[in-house]
């Protein structure tokens, strides 16, 4: 077997085994080969895959980039051309702004000139009118002279007394201007104790026990009166106005049943008149101030609970005393002095107020609610009644109702006044219907 084997040729494999395990690796290397083929053809499929999706990718973004700049320069060239339409906007209306202060301005210049003009006129009319007044009042003066030359002559005055005439006119007007002067010292003396008065420890303690209700009425007045306001030159808010002002002593009735229109209008002008101001108006301390004048002018009228005096309330019911008081002389008729604390309280109760109120403003508008229907029913009840007694006096006049038959024409009148009142709310309802 030996010498067999040496006479194989080179490469040959007389193990039958060996041949086989030469073949089993020949085929492994073969199915390597195959597989490591595979994969990288697998790897190189893969890697056309990945830069396939590489390059799409890329394509994608710059595709992105290259829409968003277009949108970028799009919007870019959106705001120059709005930008470029709100300037031509701004300059459009500023040329507008500045053409209608132009138009502005020669139609005030042109104002100005039609004004002076008119003034121009006005003026040389009224200097003809007043020339042509004073010719006429020169002719007339001379007439009247030369009547009264003819007058003394014809009636030969003696000198002696027209002498003695003159003398008793000038004392006559030296008296007037005496009682005057008196009358108006008098006045301001009344005045100064007024103010002595209100500011007295007594009237000031009786004010802080009503201050509360009186602060709220001081405010709801203030806000009554603010629309009428047209000025805009006043705080209504703290300020009083002569409409509010009236209104209060209205719908309490301060006037006429405690003092005349009259006086409170004297008071609101004393109070206001040294005030530089364009709308005359009362601070919460005036407002005190024409409480306390009230009071003090309308003392007699006041009964210690509050309501009217026996006095007052007969002349009430007096058709012939319909004003219920005088004029007042605004220095008789009243003594300051008589004046307490007593008589504040007296008013302050008759306006229905209460010391340490808690009351709201809402409460307080809730309640003047009420008082103005109240005063409307009242004033519409007077109003009535004064009618009636118009009718019966007239009817007296003329003699067609006696004393007797008063009380009928009353009656009927009153009939007649109902049915037509009833008539004119019909008539209202259809209108609304």
């Amino acid at each position: 077997s030996i010498g067999s084997r040496a006479t194989l040729g080179p490469g040959k494999i007389a193990n039958k085994v060996e041949e086989d395990r030469q073949l089993e690796k020949l085929q492994e290397k073969k199915i390597l080969k195959q597989k490591e083929d595979a994969r990288q053809l697998r790897q190189q499929v893969i890697n056309r895959r990945l830069a396939k999706m590489k390059e799409k990718k890329q394509e994608e973004e710059q595709k992105k980039k290259d829409e968003e700049l277009k949108a970028k320069e799009k919007q870019a060239a959106r705001t120059r051309r709005l930008a470029e339409k709100a300037r031509k906007d701004q300059e459009l209306r500023r040329r507008q702004l500045e053409e209608m202060k132009v138009k502005k301005k020669e139609e005030l210049i042109k104002q100005k000139e039609e004004e002076k003009n008119d003034a121009q006129k006005d003026t040389e009319k009224k200097k003809l009118e007043r020339q042509q007044f004073m010719k006429e009042q020169r002719k007339r003066q001379k007439e009247e002279f030369k009547a009264t030359t003819t007058k003394r002559q014809a009636t030969k005055v003696d000198p002696a007394e027209e002498t003695k005439k003159r003398e008793k006119d000038k004392q006559n007007m030296e008296k007037k201007m005496k009682l005057e002067r008196e009358k108006r010292e008098k006045e301001k003396k009344k005045l100064e104790e007024m103010v002595s008065l209100y500011k007295s420890e007594a009237m000031t303690k009786k004010f802080d026990e009503y201050g509360g209700p009186v602060k709220q009425m001081f405010k709801f007045y203030c806000k009554v009166a603010s629309q009428v306001n047209t000025l805009g030159k006043t705080d209504t808010t703290n300020n009083m106005l002569f409409g509010g002002y009236m209104k209060w002593a209205s719908q309490f009735i301060l006037y006429p049943t405690l003092v005349t229109m009259d006086d409170m209008v004297y008071i609101f002008r004393v109070l206001t008149k040294h005030k530089k101001s364009d709308v005359p108006s009362l601070t919460f301390d005036d407002f005190k101030q024409a409480i306390c004048r009230v009071a003090i002018i309308g003392q007699k009228n006041l009964a210690p609970d509050g309501g009217l005096s026996a006095m007052q309330e007969e002349n009430k019911s007096d058709d012939s005393k319909k004003q219920l008081i005088h004029k007042t002389n605004f220095t008789e008729g009243y003594v300051v002095s008589q004046t307490t604390p007593e008589t504040l309280e007296q008013l302050l109760t008759f306006m229905q107020l209460s010391p340490g109120s808690t009351e709201t403003v809402g409460d307080f508008d809730k309640r003047m609610r009420g008082l103005n229907e109240e005063t409307a029913k009242g004033k519409l009840s007077n109003q009535k009644t004064l009618k009636t007694q118009q009718t019966v006096n007239r009817a007296k006049s003329r003699g067609v109702v006696g004393k007797d038959d008063t009380t009928k024409s009353k009656e009927v009148t009153i009939k007649e006044e109902s049915t037509e009142d009833a008539k004119k709310e019909d008539a209202k309802e259809e209108a609304k219907s």
